[in-house]
């Protein structure tokens, strides 16, 4: 498929202004959540989100709950400009779903890859609540796009642009602190895999990046630690990662979770597996960690075995639907590699116009497509309020 491109921009123009206006509409339009509801009173309006009367609860989306404080103490109880900053992020969002997607060759592949990535109702939507969801998927996309800009270029700017938005999502989203954590290791040991030269001063700076990463992450772990100590992180349960983690994502995604669900994953994690062992076999060993392939199953599946250990040894509850929802962005990532690096990659591309499809039979604007139950009648919320 030859796509110039002038076309290439064009119908990326398209496709952002028309999911735009659709997050907008949601975002005046949709009835609060339950959820919202909770955070709007506990964080927002009383702003008991840190010190010494903090509200315990998996609802304190740190960032979130500052920015959305600050912006009740200029405008009040109005729900679309208490929802804005996570409308806004769409923005920063889908530009950086851009740039993760630009290094693909096929011309095909790079088009329907931000299609699949944007056009996902469950992720959609919640760029129109005001959770934090849409934040912390903003700024992951974005510390993504950098890490592996600086794994090809070891451009220091590149790792604390990486560190930087990576902090910026784990404090709208504590979830993600597995991800910065594997990405941390990552770019500490690939120049030792490499066995570049480097100077004394960029060495300096380089740990001292490292360094400002750990310590910027270490507020967040404690933060993690006492709402577990506490029984807030009761999301989710421990009956087992497909039951709670596999089953949810798929049935918020693909809108089914049934048992062929699990056996199409089983499949296409063990051709993940396949092409991975292929792929170190056959690039020498200190470009390992220069292989965007790699790099993406390493983080995927560090955040599996993270999960694991995390339920079978510290009781941690397997992520479930919107906890889960960055699993989503890697495992896709993860199949539009997998495509670039397969013979038969050009044909099971198509596979990907499910995601635009899909989206066009579950367009809403009034209630949450996919969690309608957590729904709150705004009238009764308007009578509560009072």
């Amino acid at each position: 498929m030859q796509l110039t491109d002038r076309t290439y921009k064009g119908v990326l123009l398209l496709l952002f202004l028309f999911t735009f206006v659709y997050v907008l509409l949601r975002a005046i339009l949709t009835d609060p959540l339950h959820d919202e509801i909770a955070t709007y009173i506990f964080y927002f309006y009383h702003g008991d989100y840190i010190g010494p009367n903090t509200v315990w609860d998996a609802n304190n989306h740190l960032l979130n709950s500052f920015v959305g404080h600050q912006l009740y103490k200029i405008v009040g109880d109005n729900l679309f400009i208490l929802r804005l900053p996570n409308l806004l992020a769409f923005i920063g969002f889908f530009a950086g779903v851009v740039k993760l997607t630009k290094q693909f060759k096929t011309p095909l592949l790079k088009l329907l890859s931000v299609f699949s990535l944007i056009c996902i109702p469950f992720i959609l939507e919640y760029f129109g609540f005001a959770r934090g969801y849409a934040l912390s998927l903003a700024f992951f996309v974005w510390g993504l796009a950098y890490f592996f800009d600086y794994q090809k270029n070891q451009q220091l700017k590149e790792l604390f642009l990486c560190y930087l938005f990576l902090l910026l999502a784990v404090s709208a989203n504590l979830t993600l602190i597995n991800s910065i954590i594997i990405i941390l290791g990552l770019a500490i040991i690939s120049p030792f895999l490499a066995k570049e030269k480097r100077t004394r001063t960029h060495l300096i700076k380089e740990w001292a990046l490292h360094l400002f990463c750990v310590l910027g992450l270490l507020p967040f772990i404690a933060f993690g630690i006492i709402l577990k100590e506490t029984g807030a992180l009761y999301y989710g349960n421990l009956s087992g990662l497909w039951e709670v983690t596999g089953k949810s994502l798929s049935e918020m995604v693909l809108f089914t979770n049934d048992v062929w669900v699990k056996f199409m994953f089983v499949a296409m994690f063990i051709a993940f597996s396949i092409l991975f062992i292929q792929i170190l076999k056959k690039t020498s060993f200190n470009k390992w960690l220069k292989q965007p392939f790699i790099l993406i199953i390493s983080i995927l599946y560090g955040n599996i075995i993270a999960i694991l250990i995390l339920a079978k040894f510290l009781m941690v509850n397997y992520p479930e639907d919107r906890t889960g929802m960055y699993l989503i962005i890697l495992v896709l990532l993860a199949f539009f590699h997998f495509l670039e690096n397969i013979r038969i990659g050009k044909w099971l591309q198509l596979s990907l116009l499910f995601f635009p499809i899909s989206f066009l039979f579950h367009f809403s604007t009034d209630t949450s497509i996919v969690t309608p139950a957590q729904r709150m009648n705004h009238d009764f919320y308007l009578q509560v309020k009072k």
